[in-house]
């Protein structure tokens, strides 16, 4: 089994990978690709989802990862490497999931940012944006 530390070492080599929609790869990812990439090469169990829309592609998307997280947890319990889960309230449809990032620890996490003024994998705080909703935290699959 794939210990935090491993996956840990693995999710910042990908800070400053460039945003490229259902990317998986280190020439571009999105932010469930960022997740895909990182559990790919640590070999933690996780099937990938394709082709999907960029906005409003519906609760399948986060369902599916989400199913294989270990659990759902409380943030006061959240340990680095696990996986946050935010929605957009000016979508559409704003029940729906819209973005998954990584913790780092101590209220930053990593996650591939899409806005256009960031275009990156970075480093933000869980609360990076206002109109965020950190809607959920799952545990992911590590040995501590």
């Amino acid at each position: 089994m794939t210990t935090r530390a491993e996956f840990l070492a693995e999710l910042a080599t990908w800070e400053d990978v460039p945003f490229h929609h259902q990317g998986r790869v280190r020439a571009g990812v999105d932010c469930l690709g960022l997740v895909v990439a990182v559990c790919w090469a640590t070999g933690v169990q996780v099937d990938d989802i394709a082709n999907y829309r960029r906005f409003e592609q519906g609760n399948a998307l986060a369902d599916e990862l989400l199913r294989q997280t270990v659990g759902q947890i409380d943030l006061v319990d959240a340990l680095p490497g696990d996986l946050l889960h935010y929605r957009w309230p000016y979508e559409r449809t704003p029940e729906r999931t819209q973005h998954v990032a990584l913790l780092l620890g101590d209220g930053v996490m990593l996650h591939a940012d899409g806005r256009p003024h960031v275009i990156r994998v970075t480093r933000a705080r869980i609360d990076f944006h206002p109109d965020a909703t950190l809607i959920g935290v799952y545990r992911m699959p590590l040995e501590d």
